[in-house]
């Protein structure tokens, strides 16, 4: 089947999938990105959640104390505390983190900038014939945060 051939069968198809299957103007909004308030509400909710919970959680456990309930019981229920106190921090760091505005591509950026900086300085110290072992140690530093990115 030659290149032509196949471009044509492939428009058959995308034609014979839109008939039977078309998108509704919602389902078309599913993929589109939140906005930074969208996202802060999001996570606004999700640890006024965590807190109810939390809250819930430490009723009941303290009420299975008083009633010696069994160990088994209220160890469970510890754990579910601290699994619920460990998402609410992080939930907290994401919070801070999208208040900050600071997005991966601007990090990427900014460590771009920083790298070209230490790679002058780097450039300036071996024209000089001067010792570059610290600033190559941040340049390195710097290239493994730009790849964890």
């Amino acid at each position: 089947m030659n290149k032509q051939n196949f471009d044509e069968k492939l428009k058959e198809l995308r034609k014979l999938y839109d008939e039977n299957h078309p998108i509704t103007p919602a389902e078309g909004d599913v993929f589109t990105p939140l906005s930074l308030v969208e996202k802060e509400q999001y996570v606004l909710h999700e640890i006024q959640e965590c807190l109810s919970e939390l809250t819930h959680l430490v009723s009941t456990l303290e009420l299975a104390i008083d009633q010696s309930e069994s160990k088994e019981r209220i160890s469970d229920l510890k754990d579910k505390i601290s699994n619920l106190e460990r998402r609410k921090s992080i939930l907290e760091q994401k919070l801070e983190f999208i208040r900050s505005g600071e997005t991966d591509d601007q990090r990427k950026e900014k460590l771009k900038r920083q790298l070209l900086e230490l790679e002058l300085k780097r450039c300036k110290l071996k024209f000089a014939d001067k010792d570059h072992v610290k600033v190559d140690q941040k340049i390195n530093q710097k290239l493994d945060s730009y790849k964890k990115l």
